[in-house]
């Protein structure tokens, strides 16, 4: 069975990036420091650990969810909610950022 190709998390910071640079006229690099920053502080803040380890398995590391579940002896739907769910959570946080800026 093929993996289907899938939107990295670099490609969303890449587009995010790409559109705030648009709306806001600043510079690439300050763009990527503040997305870095963003990232990290949601990744910790603002979802779980288990919620945190799918997430960068899946995205960061590019891995099934599948292989992921298999890691954590759980069912691929347990990890599909983790991810969903710890998504979920970092866009909660991405809108009251941009809500407060």
């Amino acid at each position: 069975m093929s993996r289907k190709q899938k939107l990295t998390l670099n490609d969303k910071i890449d587009s995010n990036i790409a559109f705030m640079r648009y709306n806001s006229g600043l510079s690439n690099a300050n763009d990527i420091e503040k997305m870095k920053k963003f990232v990290s502080v949601a990744l910790n803040k603002s979802v779980t650990n288990m919620q945190r380890y799918c997430i960068t398995e899946y995205y960061i590391n590019n891995k099934l969810v599948k292989e992921i579940a298999s890691e954590l002896n759980v069912n691929s739907s347990t990890v599909t909610r983790h991810i969903q769910r710890g998504i979920k959570n970092i866009k909660k946080i991405s809108n009251y950022i941009n809500f407060y800026q």
